[in-house]
């Protein structure tokens, strides 16, 4: 059985996105003049390390929506994607909300994280999406309590 790819979005967020996209992440800047686009590589969560310091101010929404995956049963899924789905779907967001938590706070912000249905049951082939998915799941339900963070 032949593993499929699925294309990453060309834009994660407002607040992040792939370097590849530098160029579209301007697009919400446009609608929203009043938004800070910051720019990170959702495959590479170290460098969202310390991004919270380049934040002016309080922010009042935080949107997990980016996803990667790689179709594929653990016995075929290279490491590569098992990796870049964790980092994707489940590490970056981690980070980037303990990076963002204090700016959070100060504007009495939300957390959203878009989740999938393979975050609840799992079949062979989409085994490192659902682990990271379930991972997310998992992450979000031990946020503190006085935090507005929810899943979709």
């Amino acid at each position: 059985m032949q593993s499929s790819r699925v294309p990453r979005p060309s834009a994660a967020t407002a607040s992040c996105c792939s370097p590849a996209t530098t160029r579209d992440a301007a697009a919400p800047a446009t609608d929203f003049p009043q938004a800070q686009v910051l720019v990170a590589d959702l495959a590479d969560p170290g460098t969202l390390n310390g991004i919270g310091r380049r934040v002016d101010g309080p922010v009042d929404s935080l949107l997990h929506v980016a996803g990667v995956v790689e179709l594929a049963p653990v016995s075929r899924l290279r490491l590569q994607h098992f990796e870049e789905q964790l980092a994707v779907n489940l590490t970056s967001p981690a980070v980037l909300t303990r990076e963002l938590l204090p700016h959070l706070r100060d504007g009495r912000g939300i957390v959203l994280f878009v989740n999938s249905s393979a975050g609840l049951s799992a079949s062979a082939e989409w085994s490192a999406y659902a682990a990271s998915k379930f991972g997310l799941r998992a992450g979000r339900r031990c946020a503190p309590r006085r935090s507005s963070m929810a899943s979709a």
